[in-house]
This record gives C-alpha cells, structure tokens and sequence, in this order.
C-alpha cells in the first residue's frame, strides 16, 4: 500500500472508507484502493465526500441542525462580504 505511513494518524476513517468502498476481494497485490499517497491534497476530496455523505444522509438525526447552522455561517460570510465590499468602495 504505497498510501500507507505512520505520520499521518487523522484520516484513518477516510482510509477505512475508502477501503470498504473499493476492496472487492482480489488479492491486495493487485489490488488499488485509489490512492497514491496520503498527502492533504490527495486526501481532501475523499474526506469531503464521505463528509457530505454523512451530514446529508436521512438517518443522521442532527442533519437539519446541521443543515440550518451552515446555512447561518454563508448567510454570515456574505454579510461580511458586503461590508468589506461597501468599505472598500467608500475610500
């Protein structure tokens, strides 16, 4: 497993994830999981997804507050947005 080393100990549910998703019980030899290394970029995309998967997915019981206080943080970033966006007109 060329992703596999002993620094990075955050992603090891992205790991296990990806793993159930892709092992279908061919020989790990010849088997790839996907992965060329464990760098953060390679692993953003796959934490991202499975994320997304986990907060929208009907059984999570918090989904809506998690739905609705995301939504306050946009709702928040544009404000701020527009008061960068007026401050810096008015000069």
């Amino acid at each position: 497993m060329p992703w596999r080393n002993s620094i990075n100990r955050t992603d090891c549910g992205v790991y296990l994830m990806r793993h159930l998703e892709t092992y279908t019980g061919e020989d790990p030899q010849k088997w790839s999981c996907g992965f060329k290394s464990s760098s953060k970029k390679t692993m953003n995309g796959p934490r991202i997804k499975y994320l997304y998967a986990i907060i929208s997915s009907v059984l999570n019981e918090k989904r809506q507050e998690v739905i609705d206080a995301s939504n306050a943080v946009v709702k928040e970033i544009a404000a701020v947005k527009r008061a960068v966006t007026r401050s810096t007109k008015s000069k």
